[in-house]
């Protein structure tokens, strides 16, 4: 038989016919193998250097075992785009939906990079939704102190501390000091 639709289930069943009459056989039915499904999720993991990555990506094999692996580019269009296995990089004959993911390194700092999930089986292959993300700008630089009062750490019993300066960490809560078990204020 040819031509029957991907991922559709098809009920069958014999007739035998001669000069007595005609009989039905039992009726049974089949699916025939489907397209797996792919959903590319967010990149995580991005490293404060701007050179490494984690992408991820949900997939259900539809019963037939599944190779998965990502495309990444610096173009939206991932022409010549890199590719990277993921972890697992083949899927079982499972009907549920399984987390994939791929740690990638050497990436380019401050860039914006572009990249979906392939998975890949016996029916064909399917391709995720293309997702962005900018890696860090990887040049953090040293936070230069051009002041601290008092002037020296004898003299800080229960006083407090101050710290001046540039370059200091504004995530977050901002740059946390202590001194001798004394937080610090830190001016920047």
């Amino acid at each position: 038989v040819q031509g029957l639709a991907a991922g559709t289930t098809y009920y069958v069943r014999a007739e035998a016919l001669n000069s007595s009459g005609a009989t039905l056989g039992n009726s049974t039915s089949f699916t025939t193998p489907a397209f797996p499904t792919v959903t590319t999720g967010s990149a995580s993991n991005l490293n404060q250097a701007g050179t490494g990555a984690t992408f991820n990506a949900t997939v259900n094999p539809k019963s037939s075992p599944t190779t998965v692996s990502f495309c990444y580019s610096k173009s939206p269009t991932l022409v010549g785009c890199t590719s990277a296995a993921a972890a697992p990089a083949t899927l079982s004959s499972s009907t549920q939906p399984s987390a994939v993911s791929a740690d990638i390194s050497g990436l380019t700092p401050n860039s914006v990079y572009y990249l979906t999930a392939i998975a890949t089986n016996a029916v064909g292959t399917t391709y995720g939704t293309t997702e962005s993300f900018t890696t860090p700008t990887g040049t953090t630089a040293a936070p230069v102190i051009t002041g601290l009062t008092p002037a020296s750490i004898g003299d800080i019993s229960g006083a407090s501390v101050t710290i001046s300066g540039t370059g200091f960490s504004t995530v977050g809560s901002g740059a946390q000091v202590t001194i001798g078990g004394v937080s610090a204020t830190v001016n920047s």
